[in-house]
């Protein structure tokens, strides 16, 4: 489901993607169970000042029936910090939509320029927008965030 949700260029190859649970205690995946069958994912990450989606999917054939949004829901109210996403630029309908979706449940999508690094030598850096959802104000300097997610995430020392 991972490699079927993902463009290249926006996810891990597997094993590297399987190592980093092993080596990062600041990483985490909620795998979303129905039936005992995983149906969808949230792989997350938790820093001092926010939390941070890294990826978060919903089996193709179980999109559209208010799943993703009750787990985004139940996530959001048990996350002590702001949460930070990234997200695609809205050049199409399906990222228009997509973008929509998390507004709805109550992220603000920021006016900033964010480049998703490549993940690996094989993969391209990606123009993404940054999006955050807090329930105070205390939404971190988005400089911060970027700084945080490319040394953390992305493995680039700043």
């Amino acid at each position: 489901m991972y490699e079927e949700a993902f463009p290249i260029d926006e996810r891990r190859d597997f094993k590297q993607l399987t190592n980093i649970f092993d080596i990062n205690k600041n990483i985490g995946i909620e795998p979303i169970t129905e039936n005992d069958r995983i149906i969808g994912f949230i792989i997350y990450w938790i820093f001092d000042s926010f939390v941070y989606i890294e990826h978060f999917a919903i089996d193709k054939e179980k999109r559209g029936n208010g799943i993703g949004t009750e787990i985004l829901k139940r996530f959001i109210a048990k996350t002590d910090r702001p949460i930070v996403l990234e997200a695609e630029l809205p050049t199409d309908k399906i990222s228009t939509d997509r973008i929509t979706f998390y507004q709805r449940l109550g992220f603000e999508l920021h006016n900033y320029k964010y480049i998703q690094p490549a993940y690996d030598t094989d993969r391209n850096p990606i123009e993404l927008c940054l999006m955050s959802h807090s329930m105070t104000s205390n939404i971190p300097d988005l400089d911060t965030v970027r700084d945080t997610l490319y040394q953390y995430v992305y493995g680039i020392v700043i």
